[in-house]
């Protein structure tokens, strides 16, 4: 795994009894707070995850998560790369690339 900020996710797993919800973001939007009119929204590591990633690790849990949520254009460039959406099912949210995934 490269060392490089730029390179590096975050992500957690969250699993019910009905699906799993995998949060994910790029490294450098953990714990952030992004505001851009009336919305703020924290980048929370308890949900997006506090151990970094490569996208070597990411892609396994993309594949596995019945929920994606989101956030960074690395993230989502991954997402897409593998199948899930595309890149016009993205909205910018601040700014900032965003994706939600339902997977039937």
């Amino acid at each position: 795994m490269s060392g490089k900020k730029t390179d590096l996710f975050y992500a957690k797993l969250h699993r019910t009894s009905e699906a799993a919800v995998l949060g994910a973001c790029d490294a450098e939007l953990l714990g952030k707070t992004l505001t851009c009119g009336g919305l703020v929204l924290y980048i929370d590591p308890a949900f997006f995850g506090d151990y970094p990633l490569s996208s070597e690790e990411l892609a396994p849990m993309m594949m596995e998560a019945d929920i994606l949520n989101l956030f960074g254009d690395r993230t989502v460039s991954l997402a897409v790369s593998l199948g899930y959406g595309g890149v016009s099912a993205a909205q910018e949210v601040c700014g900032t690339k965003h994706l939600q995934l339902l997977r039937s």
